[in-house]
Parts: structure tokens; C-alpha cells; sequence
């Protein structure tokens, strides 16, 4: 398989990474991860360095499952996971095991987000979750992110409102929650849809 500069450069990208998560953010996903009943199985989708789940290693009776297509990132993940080598679009794994999905910084790496989406729906539990988090182009700081991000990679970013539709078009009801030039899509299968807390209600 091609290197790529995620396999050049695993630890940058797992220190900016790191850092680019405000406080907010963290305890939206902790409110997530607290809400999950005992040896829940929470997918880290495009992980890198597994840098969403480490913000929850200490929590107890979960399982956490890093999914990337560079080996050389999972490697440097720093806590006892299972790791996966695969691909967003085609996940190898069953229908409906995962009550968490969490996605950091990644997203706009796919080509094909609608077939990701379509995955996710898949192996969801149809009272799971899942937390994306992304950069906003449309601010300046964004705008500058993905400019540089271009330079190295080949990237999709997609606006909030354009993300929020391609999830409802897959199956999902989906809110935006924004931190300045981030933002997360939170979101829930459609059919079992419940109230999102006070602190995820942009849409």
C-alpha cells in the first residue's frame, strides 16, 4: 500500500490533532460517552492517533475500537485498543454493533461521504450515536486549515448545513454544534430519534 503523509508524519498530525479540540467539544463527547450502558463498543472512525478516545481512557467498562488506513498512526495511539487497518467506506464490521461513533478531523478525507455515512448507518445501534468533528471553511481560520491541508492531501470539506442534509439523506437526524472555526454533527438514527441535550441543538 502507498504511504501517505499520514504515515510520514504520524506523531504532527496527533499533537495538532490533539490541540485542536476546545474544551466544549470535549465535554460534548463526554456527555456521549457517559451516557453508555456498560461494555458498549465506541468506534474512533478514521482515528489517527486515536485522539478522541484517549480523552476517555479512564472510563470503565467500555470497549474502544480505532479504525484507520494508516498503520503507522494507529501505532502511535497510546492506550490498549482494538486497532483496525480498513477504510471508512467499506467497514469490516457487522450491522448494528457500535452505541458510539466518533469522528475527529477526518471527515473531510473522503471522497465518498455519502457511502460513509451509509456505513455508519449500518453498523450503528439503532438507539447509537454519533459525534463528527470537523473544520469550518467558512470562517477565516478554516478557510486558512483547509488551504494548507490541500497542500499535502487530497480533501473534501463539507459545510455544516450541506453535512447536516447528507445525514438526514442517510438515515440520521443530525444537529450542528459550532466552536468558533470547528464544528461537530451530532446525530442518531432517524427512526428512533430522541431529544439531544440543551447543549446540541443548532440546526
Amino acid at each position: 500500500m502507498k504511504k501517505t503523509v499520514f504515515d510520514l508524519f504520524p506523531g504532527f498530525f496527533g499533537v495538532f490533532s490533539r490541540y485542536a479540540y476546545p474544551r466544549a467539544s470535549k465535554r460534548d463527547m463526554k456527555s456521549l460517552v457517559d451516557s453508555l450502558e456498560r461494555d458498549e463498543i465506541v468506534l474512533d472512525l478514521a482515528s489517527g492517533t486515536g485522539i478522541p478516545s484517549t480523552f476517555f481512557i479512564n472510563k470503565k467498562g467500555l470497549k474502544f475500537v480505532l479504525l484507520d488506513l494508516s498503520i503507522n498512526m494507529l501505532r502511535k495511539s497510546p492506550f490498549a485498543a482494538s486497532r483496525v487497518v480498513g477504510k471508512a467506506e467499506n467497514l469490516p464490521f457487522k450491522d448494528k454493533v457500535f452505541g458510539l461513533i466518533l469522528c475527529g478531523l477526518s471527515f473531510h478525507h473522503f471522497d465518498d461521504q455519502e457511502s460513509v455515512m451509509k456505513e455508519l448507518k449500518r453498523i450503528i445501534k439503532p438507539k447509537g450515536r454519533f459525534y463528527i468533528f470537523e473544520i469550518d471553511t467558512n470562517t477565516t481560520i478554516g478557510r486558512v486549515i483547509s488551504l494548507i491541508d490541500r497542500i499535502f492531501n487530497r480533501v473534501f470539506f463539507i459545510e455544516p448545513q450541506k453535512f447536516r442534509k447528507l445525514a438526514e439523506k442517510t438515515g440520521f437526524i443530525a444537529n450542528i454544534k459550532r466552536y468558533d472555526w470547528r464544528y461537530a454533527l451530532i446525530g442518531e438514527p432517524k427512526a428512533l430519534s430522541q431529544k439531544f441535550p440543551p447543549n446540541g441543538k443548532e440546526r
